[in-house]
């Protein structure tokens, strides 16, 4: 059965909302991922904020396989809290975490993924081939 993603259920959260990246998020996003304590545990290697623009929610070229990431704002502005991939009502959710970040490990751990294994040169970090924890969040009925 193919899933087709059209709309995200609203949040009841008093601070902040769940909603697709937008154009105005990339050169916060950028920002973020700029920062020397981000960047050494990513892979990212951006040299400019439009490298980011492939990111942004385009309904038009949505297949039931492609990447989601999602944005939290914050509800009063719209302003970009931090990206995650996010449950709607999606059967699978994954994360990755290049093996020397562990802090990332930790916050996905509180939020009840599962560690899956180690991916061994999983992914370029600038350069040299990087290890990357993988990270599931599957519906217990699709277990």
């Amino acid at each position: 059965m193919a899933m087709l993603f059209r709309s995200l259920s609203e949040s009841s959260h008093e601070l902040v909302v769940l909603r697709p990246i937008e154009a105005a998020d990339i050169s916060v996003w950028y920002d973020y991922l700029s920062m020397p304590t981000v960047f050494e545990h990513t892979s990212w290697a951006l040299k400019s904020a439009t490298e980011l623009e492939p990111h942004i929610w385009a309904p038009e070229t949505f297949t039931p396989s492609s990447a989601l990431r999602f944005a939290i704002a914050l509800r009063s502005s719209g302003q970009l809290v931090s990206c995650a991939h996010a449950h709607v009502g999606l059967v699978r959710v994954q994360a990755t975490a290049l093996e020397s970040n562990h802090r990332s490990m930790r916050v996905l751990q509180r939020c009840g993924f599962e560690h899956e294994g180690l991916l061994r040169s999983y992914r370029m970090v600038r350069g040299t081939s990087g290890n990357f924890h993988m990270y599931s969040h599957v519906l217990p009925a699709a277990v």
